[in-house]
């Protein structure tokens, strides 16, 4: 404890140590009077054992007895009015008594300066309070409005005034009839009610500023007690930038959707064009093909023999350009869709050597084909992942004079289920100059493109190679020098799936084989896949057939109609016509193009699918992937 005020000799009341705990400097009469909350006397300052700890000081300073009374301040102790006195025993009633009245004035004094003090403190408090509240009222960022419950301006801040352009004293008195937009007055009495049910409320509107402009603002309000009564608090947000920035994402989304739109229909177009241009190009080209084919099954001479081969020739070359150039417009549109099998790849692989190593062997060179695979049953697109192989391995053959061809597959690396297999296209021929690898896989691109080159083609063959392989999630990459040869790699991921059943016996195989091969046949292929195209013509040439080919189920019905066929093999998913449609129509034909033999080709191999093709007239299917021997057993069932 310590003194508050004193009078006569201060000099003792220094580092007395007084305190009111309950221990020997606590039990004298100052602490004992404000902890027990009551009139404390030490009557001996000599003899009283609680003043012991003062005891020297006292008699020093001639002070004999001791009398503190309790200072309250609402009922609370809150101090002590201690005497003292020169005699023992000074305090007598009547002197307790009085001092008692004194320390009541006292108490009374304090109570009321506490309460003086106090109520200047909330009043300087509540002074700064409004005077913050005024600061922040006024320099906050949006414009603030207090309203009362009849629509009329209480309070508004200065950004209120700024942005609308009236001072102070001219809104308040004020209605928000004055500031609405005119579109909107319409909704307050529905905005009042909405607001007085919930509470709160969030909505749009435009305020009207003092020279007729509009403001558009986002307005939160909520009820509130200001000044003893109900009234309306509402913030306004300025939203204009807000909404120019919406019109402006409405006015480039409206211009994406333009763009979209009518790239879309230029996509439309390019493609009509490019499918109308195919068919008025194929048509002839097809009639051409049929007809050299007529012609070089008669009785013809050396000479127009090698004319009407060359006529043959130029008109398939002339084809697969026009076919090379429709694939990719596909590829670039995003409409190449992949058709997923279970098949092995080791037999998908060396089927395609098989149909380009009599190329191989005309330019008199050696063919080899390598696989070490433990899994060869996979499920991928095996159309596309021969598309790729064929363009490599007809490359490779291409651009090598002599020495060999390698085919090869092993496994580049396993994970549960999947393997990702290595296939590789080796050669021993011109090469690559390392300035020109950069462009290699570019569309319409050749590392000889001048007009005297020695080799021919449109360029595309490794720009759909690169790109099919990137939709089967593949990579294609490449080593090569001038004058060492050129190695082609993809790396293909694949899922395992179950090992189906072997193929019958070798021998079994050939015999087939050459049963096949004895009879020289005419076949009409109609396929709108180019790889599955390509696939198709060369096993059937590898049986021994003459081979046309219809781009779609029109297509196959005319030139049913003009050239005669030993067998017909029919997809039967094909744009413009399906090959079921394409197969009613045959049948509907007038003469012996009525009863041609048509085989289905689908890659829908399940339940049903057999009947379906009966029903169309089809006399049976052969399911993707398509493999030599399925054809050659065809051949020997429906044109023997």
């Amino acid at each position: 404890m310590r003194a508050a005020a004193s009078s006569g000799q201060t000099d003792y009341l220094k580092s007395l140590g007084v305190t009111w705990a309950d221990e020997p400097l606590g039990r004298g009469p100052s602490g004992t009077c404000i902890r027990e909350n009551r009139i404390a006397i030490c009557t001996n300052a000599a003899s009283d054992p609680n003043f012991l700890p003062w005891r020297d000081r006292a008699e020093k300073h001639g002070h004999r007895s001791v009398i503190a009374l309790p200072l309250r301040d609402a009922g609370v102790v809150i101090g002590a009015l201690t005497i003292y006195a020169s005699e023992t025993d000074a305090f007598q009633p009547e002197e307790v008594r009085l001092l008692k009245e004194l320390a009541g004035d006292l108490s009374y004094g304090i109570e009321t300066r506490r309460r003086q003090v106090e109520r200047a403190h909330a009043e300087a408090a509540l002074l700064k309070s409004a005077m913050e509240f005024r600061t922040l009222f006024d320099h906050v960022n949006d414009a603030i409005f207090i309203v009362d419950m009849q629509a009329r301006f209480l309070e508004v801040n200065e950004v209120a005034c700024q942005r609308l352009g009236y001072t102070r004293d001219e809104l308040i008195g004020g209605s928000v009839d004055d500031i609405d937009a005119p579109a909107f007055r319409s909704l307050q009495a529905e905005r009042l009610g909405y607001l007085l049910k919930h509470g709160n409320s969030l909505f749009e509107t435009a305020h009207l500023r003092k020279d007729g402009t509009e403001l558009p603002v986002e307005i939160s309000s909520c009820l509130f007690e200001y000044r003893d009564s109900r009234a309306i608090l509402s913030v306004a947000r300025d939203v204009s930038e807000r909404k120019h920035a919406e019109e402006e994402a409405r006015r480039y989304a409206a211009a994406l959707e333009r763009a979209k739109t009518e790239a879309e229909n230029a996509s439309r177009a390019k493609g009509q064009f490019l499918a109308n241009m195919s068919h008025e190009i194929r048509t002839p080209m097809n009639g051409i093909v049929g007809m050299s084919g007529l012609l070089l099954d008669t009785a013809l001479g050396v000479e127009q023999r090698e004319y009407a081969e060359t006529i043959r020739q130029s008109a398939e070359a002339l084809l697969a350009i026009v076919n090379d150039v429709l694939d990719f417009s596909k590829i670039e549109a995003g409409r190449t869709e992949l058709e997923p099998v279970r098949f092995d790849i080791v037999a998908c692989l060396k089927e395609i050597g098989e149909l380009m190593a009599p190329q191989a062997r005309v330019k008199g060179l050696e063919y080899f084909f390598q696989s070490s695979l433990r899994q060869r049953w996979v499920r991928g697109d095996a159309g596309r992942i021969r598309q790729i192989v064929l363009n490599l391995l007809a490359n490779a053959i291409k651009f090598t004079d002599s020495g060999s061809v390698t085919l090869s597959i092993s496994t580049a690396g396993e994970r549960k289920g999947h393997s990702t297999y290595a296939i590789a296209v080796e050669d021993t021929g011109i090469g690559i100059a390392p300035e020109d690898m950069p462009r290699l896989f570019n569309k319409f691109t050749q590392v000889d493109s001048s007009l005297s080159k020695k080799h021919q083609g449109t360029g595309l063959g490794l720009a759909i190679s690169r790109r099919l392989a990137e939709l089967m999630g593949a990579t294609i990459g490449v080593e090569s020098a001038p004058g060492k040869g050129t190695t082609f790699e993809l790396l293909l991921p694949l899922p395992w799936e179950q090992a189906g059943l072997e193929s019958g016996a070798a021998d079994a195989s050939e015999q087939r084989h050459a049963r096949v091969i004895s009879k020289s046949r005419r076949v009409l292929l109609a396929e709108d896949n180019l790889v599955n195209q390509k696939i198709g013509v060369r096993l059937l040439e590898k049986c021994g057939c003459r081979v046309d080919v219809a781009a779609n189920g029109r297509e196959a019905v005319d030139m049913c109609a003009s050239f005669p066929y030993d067998v017909i093999f029919m997809d039967c998913g094909m744009p413009e016509m399906d090959g079921y449609a394409a197969t009613r129509r045959i049948r509907s034909l007038e003469g012996s193009h009525a009863g041609i033999p048509i085989v289905a080709l689908t890659a829908h191999a399940i339940a049903g699918t057999r009947e379906e093709c009966l029903r169309a007239g089809m006399v049976d299917y052969i399911a993707k992937p398509v493999s030599l021997a399925a054809i050659e057993q065809s051949l020997l069932s429906w044109a023997p």
